[in-house]
């Protein structure tokens, strides 16, 4: 674990609600894992459904990039030991990222193969 970071109640509600709504067979294998391992996967299932989202919110293949290159940034902040930009997945995946000691390597893989569906 790099650093403590714990994410607002209000952005863990927000990711729960998030893969609820777009994922609702990986929300319910979530709910059987323990805490904070249920965090963790809700954590990483919503930045998936963001990555995912790219190409349905963005008409132009260099908005979309531009759309990835956030993520790559927030990424970084995440695995950071500073606090993390105020967007509820961010702060989520943040905790996760920092609790695990997740590489930062293997959520930029996940946003690299999302560019190359561009």
């Amino acid at each position: 674990m790099t650093d403590a970071w714990r994410a607002p109640d209000a952005s863990q509600r927000y990711v729960l609600d998030t893969v609820r709504r777009a994922d609702r067979d990986r929300f319910l294998g979530a709910l059987f894992a323990p805490e904070p391992a249920r965090a963790d996967l809700l954590a990483i299932l919503a930045f998936d459904h963001e990555l995912a989202r790219t190409r349905t919110v963005t008409r132009e293949p260099m908005l979309a990039r531009i759309r990835l290159e956030w993520w790559r940034e927030a990424v970084a902040e995440a695995a950071g030991s500073g606090k993390p930009r105020a967007q509820p997945i961010v702060e989520s995946l943040s905790e996760t990222v920092r609790r695990r000691g997740l590489a930062p390597e293997r959520l930029l893989a996940l946003i690299n193969a999302r560019e190359e569906e561009i």
